[in-house]
């Protein structure tokens, strides 16, 4: 839940750095931002209310990753400005995937000092398992990719900020987790202005 207040502050942020890379803002896009990030903070205050919020430490935490968040937001659509052929999308698409793929090897050797990985339980299940995931890493790529890369790209935002939020939900649906009401209602009346910020 705190993830979720960290990244959907960065909404407010996010409209005009776009505005400054891109030239391009859309104000009833940014309403969307300002009244979603509201409901969201005063949603994930009351469910939080009895566990005190640390606001120090999530007020450091914000400072390293609201500026990230925010430049990625405002570069994505001045980075791909251009790619409008399929396969360059794709090279795009791919070259992401490869530095993601650097970093988390970096992450795992200085974690485990080794690449040495245990093939013992790579069953052919598992590697359908994988085999399947990678398949739909790429398509999530591509389709957040071509979210991000547009100058409308800060009403995308507003969706992907709250991706802890849609956990809560497919937990509910994949987990048998238990789901409140509330939950629901929030994710729906962002969507619905959403709908409304065209």
């Amino acid at each position: 839940m705190q993830s979720v207040i960290l990244s959907k502050i960065t909404d407010l942020f996010i409209p005009l750095a776009i505005l400054l890379t891109m030239g391009y803002f859309s104000k009833s896009s940014y309403i969307v931002s300002i009244i979603s990030t509201i409901i969201v903070v005063i949603y994930v205050a009351f469910e939080q209310r009895k566990d005190n919020l640390d606001l120090k430490n999530l007020a450091k935490t914000f400072t390293v990753i609201a500026p990230l968040l925010i430049a990625q937001a405002a570069f994505s659509p001045f980075l791909t400005k251009g790619l409008i052929k399929p396969i360059d999308l794709v090279f795009f698409t791919i070259m992401t995937i490869y530095v993601r793929c650097v970093i988390s090897l970096i992450t795992f050797i200085y974690k485990n000092h080794s690449l040495k990985i245990n093939g013992e339980n790579l069953t052919g299940r598992v590697f359908l398992i994988y085999s399947s995931r990678a398949v739909l890493t790429l398509l999530a790529q591509v389709t957040y990719t071509l979210a991000t890369s547009s100058p409308n790209s800060s009403i995308a935002w507003i969706f992907l900020n709250m991706t802890s939020l849609y956990s809560v939900f497919f937990g509910d649906i994949f987990l048998k987790e238990k789901m409140k009401f509330a939950d629901i209602l929030v994710i729906v009346l962002i969507f619905v202005l959403a709908l409304f910020s065209k």
